[in-house]
């Protein structure tokens, strides 16, 4: 059974671009998709995901706010959260690094962003 990734955006665009990274970089993965926060959490306590993949979320809620639910909920605790923004530094200045297990900018180079997610896949949970 193929590992699975949540990844959590408002844009659909985004999501196909994830999927086409998981491709191009030959991960045994399976993405399934939520557009708001509020999805993307029932998602998570439902389908148990490998890793979240958070993105953009307006106006519904924050990262920080989808995160800290899911490090709050015992069912999702555990599962390691990337968050990938368009503005990192907003991020981190958001306290993300300290409810999620990485944070890097969407301009991030591929690379980068393929060994976080075989990292994040890997590390034991």
């Amino acid at each position: 059974m193929p590992r699975t990734i949540l990844v959590v955006d408002e844009n659909r665009d985004f999501h196909e671009l994830m999927g086409a990274i998981v491709r191009w970089a030959h991960l045994p993965v399976e993405i399934r998709c939520a557009g708001d926060s509020q999805a993307a959490f029932a998602m998570a306590k439902q389908e148990r995901p490998d890793l979240i993949v958070i993105g953009d979320l307006y106006p519904d809620a924050s990262r920080p706010e989808l995160c800290q639910h899911l490090r709050a909920c015992a069912v999702t605790a555990t599962i390691p959260i990337l968050v990938l923004a368009a503005d990192p530094w907003l991020a981190r200045d958001q306290d993300l690094p300290a409810c999620a297990d990485a944070v890097l900018g969407k301009a991030s180079d591929l690379d980068a962003i393929v060994r976080t997610i075989a990292q994040l896949l890997a590390a034991p949970r």
